[in-house]
């Protein structure tokens, strides 16, 4: 069901056709937890988008690390891209990685290092 949801939603989005496979085979695993699918998808898009993040697991989780830093919940100074449906809504920030990624396609790793605040 998740999956129709996204497709219903992003069918339309430019970068759709390439991304649809990759996205479908993510949705259709069935990992042992929610936390293994969100790590999945985490290691996808940073694949799909070069990011070059090393991705680690804790074996435990020390909720000091979390504190460190400034959130990122909306970066200032972001720059609009075409959404799906930018014409009824208007543009929405901080959408989703998924929105980004299709609509924005290759071009989503530059808008995103871009968009950081200088203090990152």
């Amino acid at each position: 069901q998740h999956y129709l949801s996204v497709e219903a939603g992003y069918a339309r989005a430019p970068f759709w056709p390439e991304y649809q496979p990759e996205i479908e085979q993510l949705f259709s695993r069935k990992p042992e937890t929610l936390w293994d699918w969100n790590w999945n998808l985490v290691a996808w898009v940073n694949e799909e988008l070069r990011l070059g993040l090393v991705l680690a697991k804790a074996d435990d989780w020390r909720p000091e690390i979390d504190r460190q830093g400034t959130p990122l919940t909306h970066v200032d100074g972001m720059r609009d891209y075409p959404q799906v449906f930018t014409e009824k809504t208007g543009w929405l920030p901080n959408l989703s990685i998924l929105d980004l990624l299709l609509c924005q396609g290759p071009a989503a790793a530059e808008y995103l290092a871009r968009s950081q605040p200088a203090s990152l």
